[in-house]
């Protein structure tokens, strides 16, 4: 999106005259699935958003982390170098290979049992395995959350091929915890609902602390 340094949380309360919270969509769906979801007591997780693109939110200690400024970017990372290009300006990222675009021309093929789009969708689920493998191999958690449009309307087409990729190709598999890949509790709400989670804790604070 254009533009840097917009003060939207200020434009916003001006407009209202009501308080504003902001964040990242992905970081509100993981905090919903954190206090009311799939994620509901887990220290370490990753919530993982699959649409039009792939969207990430790290669950570190029990809380919500956001880095410096954009972690959980992990729609990015490069699979696949100088493959399809993708909105961000570069090529092969992890979104070109699993998202709407790749699933949904072959999905209703698939479940009529069509050959050539079941084999498409084996691929997306292969290559959601392989990023999967990269996110556990670098961030160790113990759950995984998968939510989004893609999960919603191909889950039980993707993460059987995912979860085998990921026990075939995990580096140390043998000596970790097994990790637990979940379908989000919240659905199509968890970001709504993790936004109003959100608003209502920080309102909370500025009124303890006023």
């Amino acid at each position: 999106m254009p533009g840097r340094d917009i003060a939207a949380r200020h434009y916003l309360q001006r407009e209202w005259s009501l308080p504003v919270v902001v964040d990242n969509d992905v970081n509100c769906a993981a905090l919903a699935e954190l206090e009311v979801g799939a994620a509901t007591g887990v220290r370490h997780g990753v919530m993982i958003t699959i649409g039009t693109g792939i969207g990430g939110g790290l669950i570190v200690d029990g809380r919500i982390y956001r880095g410096s400024s954009f972690a959980g970017e992990l729609g990015h990372m490069t699979m696949v170098p100088n493959g399809e290009p993708c909105d961000c300006g570069h090529r092969g990222c992890w979104e070109t290979l699993v998202a709407d675009a790749t699933v949904q021309p072959f999905l209703k093929a698939a479940r009529a049992g069509g050959v050539t789009a079941n084999a498409k969708l084996n691929e997306v689920g292969r290559w959601l395995g392989r990023g999967l493998v990269n996110v556990i191999a670098i961030l160790d958690p113990e759950t995984i959350i998968l939510g989004g449009g893609v999960i919603a309307a191909a889950s039980d087409l993707l993460l059987p091929v995912a979860i085998a990729e990921i026990g075939a190709n995990l580096p140390g598999g043998g000596a970790r915890p097994e990790v637990a890949v979940k379908v989000a509790a919240a659905g199509p709400w968890a970001g709504a609902l993790g936004a109003a989670l959100l608003a209502r804790g920080d309102l909370g604070e500025a009124l303890a602390d006023a």
